[in-house]
C-alpha cells in the first residue's frame, strides 16, 4: 500500500510539474500543450531510472519547443527542472542587451535559458569537454540561437593547459572537474584561460558552476582586478569538495569587494560531507537577481 501511494505521489508531481512547464511558455499558446505534453514523456520515461541511463546523442529530444541533444535523458530531466522549472538562474539585467558569461555550460541548458529569458542578451559560454561541448555547439547552433560564443576550455587560474578529470561511463556528467575528489575517472589535460582575460568590460551577470575550482578562480579574477567589472553572479559552491573549499573563504572574498550575497542549500547527508550550494552574489549598489 505503501508503494503505491509513493507511486501516485510521484506522478502527481510529474503531472503538476509538466502544467507549470507550459506556463513557463504561456506567452507562446500553441507551445503550451505540446510543452506539458512533451514534459511528461520525459519525465515518466526517466522519474524511476537512476542517472547515467544513456540516450543516444543524435537523436534530439523535443520539450518547450527546443530542439535538445544529450547523453543521459534522466540529466536533461533534472537540469530542465532546475533551470526551467525551478527557475534558479533568473536574474534581471540593467539593459535590454546584458552580456552574460557562462563557465560550465555542460550542454547549455543554462545558455537556452537566458536566451529564452532574455533573447538580445549576448553570451559567453566555456564547456572543457569536447563530446559535452559537440552537443552544446549543437544545442545552440540547431536551436537557432545568436550571439552566442563558445569555448572549449576551462575557465582556471592560469592560461595554457590544465589537468581535467571525467568518466568515460559517464558522458555529459556534471561532476567533471579540475578537481579530482569530485569524479572518480580518468586525467587529461584541457585546454585553460583566466577567467580575468575575458572580463574585460561591463558583465550583467557571471554564473559559475565548475564543479570545486571556483575559489582559484575567484581568486585571479579579483587579484587582477577584473572583479569590478561584474555586477552580479550566479554560483554554485561546492563546499567539503576538498580539504581548502571554505564557503567562508569565498563569503569573506565576496564581502572584501563589497558584494552582497543570498545563499541557498540543502544539508548534507551527514555532518562534514559534501555540499551543494548556491551563493547569489549582487553588487550592493545594484540588486540584478530576482527571487526564482
Amino acid at each position: 500500500m505503501f508503494q503505491v501511494v509513493q507511486l501516485i505521489r510521484r506522478l502527481r508531481r510529474i503531472f503538476l510539474n509538466g502544467l507549470r512547464f507550459g506556463l513557463v511558455n504561456r506567452d507562446v499558446r500553441p507551445e503550451v500543450a505540446r510543452s506539458c505534453i512533451e514534459y511528461w514523456k520525459l519525465a515518466i520515461g526517466t522519474e524511476f531510472a537512476s542517472f547515467g541511463r544513456q540516450h543516444n546523442p543524435s537523436r534530439p529530444v523535443y520539450i518547450l519547443g527546443l530542439k535538445l541533444y544529450t547523453f543521459d535523458l534522466g540529466l536533461l530531466l533534472f537540469l530542465m527542472n532546475e533551470i526551467f522549472l525551478r527557475r534558479q538562474y533568473a536574474f534581471e539585467p540593467t539593459g535590454e542587451t546584458p552580456l552574460i558569461i557562462d563557465c560550465g555550460s555542460n550542454i547549455g541548458i543554462s545558455i537556452l535559458f537566458f536566451k529564452m529569458l532574455l533573447p538580445r542578451s549576448k553570451i559567453i559560454g566555456f564547456e572543457p569537454d569536447k563530446e559535452t561541448f559537440e552537443l552544446l555547439s549543437r544545442n545552440i547552433t540547431e536551436n537557432g540561437l545568436s550571439d552566442v560564443c563558445l569555448h572549449n576550455m576551462a575557465v582556471s587560474s592560469t592560461t595554457g593547459h590544465v589537468t581535467f578529470y571525467s568518466n568515460s561511463r559517464s558522458r555529459g556528467s556534471l561532476l567533471m572537474s579540475l578537481v579530482k575528489e569530485r569524479i572518480a575517472g580518468d586525467a587529461r589535460q584541457v585546454p585553460c584561460a583566466t577567467l580575468s582575460s575575458f572580463v574585460q568590460e561591463p558583465i550583467d551577470l557571471l554564473k559559475v558552476d565548475i564543479e570545486g575550482a571556483e575559489m582559484d578562480v575567484m581568486r585571479e579574477l579579483t587579484a587582477s582586478g577584473a572583479l569590478k567589472h561584474v555586477n552580479a553572479m550566479l554560483m554554485e559552491f561546492h563546499h567539503h569538495i576538498k580539504p581548502d573549499s571554505s564557503l567562508a573563504d569565498m563569503l569573506n572574498l565576496l564581502q572584501q569587494q563589497s558584494f552582497g550575497y543570498d545563499i541557498g542549500a540543502t544539508l548534507p547527508a551527514s555532518l562534514g560531507k559534501f555540499q551543494d550550494i548556491l551563493i547569489r552574489v549582487y553588487n550592493e549598489k545594484s540588486r540584478g537577481l530576482s527571487a526564482a
